[in-house]
């Protein structure tokens, strides 16, 4: 995106490894030693290459400060070279490696580090498949206070995604407010105008398919490829089984993390906390032991997803909240931002932020302004983590778009490798285009996309760069 890689590599390690830390009162990020970035550049890079290269990289990383300049030019271009193989292409350079007799491994890994700097050609590697990450925020919130005014509501998104794709500053939708949050999310996943999601008392049901089960079934694909993760909702909403069509209800359910399982895995995890304290009696330790002592199983994770690589990062993201809410907005942008940087390489995730249910009440003009203001702060400050997050992960710098939807209001922003750069669209489209779109980037047909439910409308073609 019109930023060198060596660039790209040294300011978003400077953003993650600051994440947390205190901002100055220009909104800055605090600066973290050289030292620490490379350190943590090569842990990242070294996960895939297998135990002889990632402990030459580290050795060499944890030696940075004492190297010479042209040792450090080498190192810098090692990183760049490293970060943008895919897993393929990892095992193909260092998997033949580690079958080696021990003694020959460490020549071997050095031979192969100097092949990578000096610009030799690397194994094709498996084929990539494209990728979507779809982020709803702004649950609640009026277009003038969203991302209407998105320099001032929204500074992140504004400065650091915005730039980088097409706004389209117009997807309509006659589902307006916080009472209609499920229409409006029904309409976006199964492309049809009226929503085609039902109320069957307390529950909410989808009429049809959603476009994550419509993308398993299209590419065939296992559960650990098709997520949603979303919290804060009042009402019961079945995203992942289908009961009104029970031939779908299981071959293509996706993970679905979502309130109704949140709010069961903070009472397992609260039941588990206060069985560890009758023993182990220290609430810190407790909290320490969490990412040990907590399992799938004591979450029940098993019974919801058949995906066990899934089950893992789910049960990390919740043993590292130590024991603070998952029914929450911080838990959806921690769960994103760590499947973000898994090895599942998901290639469709649907992120949603749940709303400040004050802002449904509140009556004071005022207050209800600045109710939307926070909401906003906040929501800007967690898309901008899950996107760090994604532009972190070199598959989905390379093959991914990022669409990022204001619930309720018209902004959509969309960035990928064929969109459109720096373009503002003010045409009118709507919100049922978006499935058809999402299948054209997935490289599907997305006439074919949704067979035997009904036709939809084609991809918004104004966001696509002519080949």
């Amino acid at each position: 995106m019109n930023v060198s890689a060596r660039a790209e590599v040294l300011v978003l390690a400077a953003v993650l490894m600051t994440a947390g830390a205190s901002l100055g009162q220009q909104g800055e990020l605090s600066p973290v030693p050289v030292q620490r970035h490379v350190e943590y550049l090569a842990s990242e890079a070294g996960k895939r290459l297998g135990t002889t290269a990632m402990g030459e990289l580290m050795d060499i990383a944890k030696r940075w400060e004492s190297l010479d300049a042209k040792t450090k030019e080498w190192m810098e271009k090692l990183l760049n070279v490293l970060q943008e193989l895919n897993a393929g292409q990892s095992e193909a350079i260092f998997r033949p490696i580690e079958a080696k007799p021990e003694a020959q491994r460490r020549d071997l890994v050095k031979k192969a580090f100097d092949d990578l700097v000096s610009g030799a050609s690397v194994p094709a590697g498996i084929k990539e498949m494209p990728a979507v990450c779809i982020v709803i925020i702004g649950a609640g919130v009026d277009h003038k206070s969203g991302l209407g005014d998105m320099e001032v509501c929204a500074p992140r998104i504004a400065a650091e995604i915005a730039p980088f794709g097409t706004f389209l500053q117009n997807i309509s939708s006659v589902w307006l407010g916080l009472k209609q949050r499920p229409q409006w999310i029904g309409e976006l996943l199964t492309g049809k105008r009226m929503g085609w999601i039902v109320s069957d008392k307390d529950v909410f049901k989808f009429m049809s398919p959603t476009v994550l089960h419509f993308f398993r079934k299209a590419g065939g694909t296992r559960q650990g490829k098709a997520w949603i993760i979303t919290s804060g909702d009042k009402e019961n909403i079945i995203f992942d089984a289908l009961p009104l069509h029970p031939q779908w209800d299981e071959l293509y359910r996706p993970v679905a993390v979502t309130s109704v399982h949140l709010r069961r895995y903070d009472e397992a995890v609260r039941d588990h906390f206060l069985s560890q304290l009758r023993s182990i009696k220290n609430p810190l330790a407790v909290q320490k032991n969490l990412p040990s002592s907590l399992t799938p199983g004591k979450l029940r994770l098993d019974t919801d997803f058949d995906d066990v690589s899934a089950r893992e990062v789910i049960k990390d993201a919740i043993a590292m909240r130590g024991g603070n809410t998952c029914d929450s907005n911080a838990f959806v942008q921690e769960l994103a931002a760590q499947l973000l940087l898994s090895s599942i390489n998901p290639e469709l995730i649907i992120v949603r932020f749940g709303p400040d249910w004050r802002i449904d009440s509140e009556k004071q003009q005022r207050k209800l302004k600045d109710l939307m203001t926070r909401k906003m702060r906040d929501d800007d400050e967690a898309a901008f983590n899950v996107w760090t997050a994604f532009r972190r992960n070199p598959y989905y710098r390379r093959n991914g778009y990022f669409i990022l939807l204001a619930e309720g209001h018209p902004g959509c922003i969309v960035v990928g490798p064929d969109i459109h750069v720096g373009l503002v669209v003010g045409a009118r489209f709507k919100l049922e285009e978006m499935l058809p779109t999402v299948a054209h980037m997935l490289s599907f047909d997305w006439a074919k996309f949704t067979e035997g439910f009904g036709k939809t409308s084609g991809p918004i073609e104004a966001l696509f760069r002519k080949k």
